[in-house]
Order: C-alpha cells, then sequence, then structure tokens
C-alpha cells in the first residue's frame, strides 16, 4: 500500500511537469496474498490519472498469469509493454511454482538462482507466440509502443537488434 500511495505522488508530480509515470513490473508483484496479488493491490490502489503501467510480458508469464489478460484489465493503463523472448530451454518458465513452501523470498536471491543470463533471445527464437499476442495487441488498441529488451543473447548485439526488428516489423499495425 506504501508504494500504491508513493507512485500516486511521483505520478502526480510528473503529470504537473507533463509527464507520465510508468510502472514496470517483475515477477515478485505477483506474489499471492489472499485472493490477490501485489500487482492486483497496485493497479486497485493508484490512480488511473497518475499512474500507467509499462507490462512486462516475459516477468508476467515467468509469474504463472497469461500476459494477454493482465493486458486486458489493465486496458488503457497499459500503452507501453516491454518485449522479449524467453529460449525454448528454460526450465521453470513459472519461477512462481518452482520455488517451494518454505522459501523465504529474496527477490535479487530469487533472480540469481532461477533467471539465467541465457534465458532469453532474440524475438521469434523462443516460446512467445508473437503472431498471436500481436494479433491480440492489435484489436486491444491500447498498445502504442513495445520497447524491446535485447538482453543476454549471445553473438553480435546489432545483428541481434536486426533480427529482432524485422520480428516485430512483422506483427505490429
Amino acid at each position: 500500500m506504501k508504494t500504491a500511495e508513493q507512485l500516486n505522488g511521483i505520478g502526480k508530480q510528473c503529470k504537473g511537469a507533463g509527464l507520465d509515470c510508468y510502472y514496470h513490473n517483475h515477477v515478485h508483484e505477483f506474489k499471492r496474498i489472499g485472493e490477490s496479488t501485489l500487482f492486483d493491490l497496485l493497479i486497485e490502489n493508484t490512480d488511473p490519472e497518475f499512474v500507467k503501467f509499462e507490462l512486462d510480458l516475459i516477468w508476467v508469464m515467468r509469474a504463472g498469469y497469461d500476459p494477454l489478460s493482465v493486458l486486458e484489465k489493465l486496458g488503457n493503463r497499459c500503452d507501453m509493454i516491454h518485449q522479449k523472448d524467453l529460449g525454448t530451454h528454460v526450465d521453470p518458465v513459472n519461477i512462481s511454482a518452482a520455488l517451494k513452501e518454505n522459501y523465504k523470498e529474496d527477490t535479487m536471491k530469487l533472480y540469481r538462482e532461477i533467471v539465467k543470463s541465457n534465458d532469453f533471445v532474440n524475438l521469434g527464437t523462443g516460446i512467445v507466440n508473437f503472431e498471436e499476442t500481436y494479433k491480440k495487441l492489435n484489436l486491444l488498441g491500447s498498445v502504442r509502443f513495445a520497447i524491446v529488451e535485447n538482453e543476454g543473447q549471445q553473438g553480435n548485439k546489432f545483428t541481434n537488434i536486426a533480427s529482432d526488428l524485422k520480428v516485430m516489423e512483422q506483427y505490429i499495425q
């Protein structure tokens, strides 16, 4: 609740300066709290006038949720997504399910232990169904920006970026 309060204050200041305030998610925001998640609490307790969301589709997936359902729930509060692809070799995809019941969750320890540097691959070479994802994004019509993160891929970064751009050009309308 304190984070939501702080985001509202920061968002209000940003709006006053002619800027938008975005919250970028990772896995830990999808920790369950009763019937809800921390992410749900952020949505419910931040002012749509001041706080938008830049949804990272892969982290939503790695939390065990459907990114497109979360995007639908956010509606116009999310006009920017963070896109990457996850390798077919990644196991587990759902980080939350991999945690043991008695694991005392330390977010950075979690990422270091489970998330590997080679988990992320060039767009279109992993498990993300870009055709389905962007068909739905285009139907929703609220997303205006897709930020591609070329993280962890091996090889020449410029070649990787060119490859990612070709994939995105196929699906962006």
